[in-house]
């Protein structure tokens, strides 16, 4: 199993597991451990995933459309309403996340040359909107794995802050 990721409610667990044949997809399962199920069952690679915040969506990146280059889509929970949100040729778009208000994707975008070790070249940092229109770089050029929790900058590293978080009611 690779990166994991719990709904909001606690309910239920999506993972990326990759079967026998090599193939990674999307499952879920209730937080129990019953009722497993496959979201994505498709011969691309399915990884990276992230809950939304209503816990009804999840993001992940795929390779599904060319068997070579990752782009993020979005699945409803139940596996219903599949939508690819970027379209890239020779760019990889990994490690997407919803922020917390539910309205942005953030995700990783790397260009270049993919090497025999997997090493990965010139990355950058872009947010865009949840139905994946209005893409933007935000000038970082870092490793990103998702939203931080708590606090109200996201950031590439601790020096370059990437986007502005909402505030959040504590009542």
């Amino acid at each position: 199993m690779s990166r994991r990721s719990g709904r909001v409610d606690g309910t239920q667990v999506a993972y990326a597991a990759t079967a026998s044949d090599g193939n990674e997809d999307i499952w879920i399962v209730n937080a129990d451990g019953t009722g497993a199920r496959n979201l994505t069952n498709h011969p691309g690679g399915d990884s990276h995933l992230s809950w939304s915040p209503d816990g009804r969506r999840i993001v992940f990146c795929s390779t599904r459309d060319d068997g070579k280059h990752d782009d993020i889509y979005v699945i409803n929970a139940d596996g219903t309403g599949l939508k690819r949100l970027t379209e890239t040729d020779n760019l990889w778009n990994t490690f997407p996340s919803f922020a917390p208000d539910g309205r942005h994707i953030l995700f990783r975008r790397l260009l270049g040359q993919r090497m025999e070790e997997g090493t990965l070249f010139n990355s950058e940092i872009m947010v865009a909107n949840v139905d994946g229109t209005d893409a933007k770089t935000t000038g970082a050029r870092s490793d990103f794995d998702g939203w931080p929790p708590g606090p109200r900058m996201a950031r590439a590293s601790p020096s370059v802050p990437i986007a502005r978080l909402p505030t959040r009611s504590t009542s």
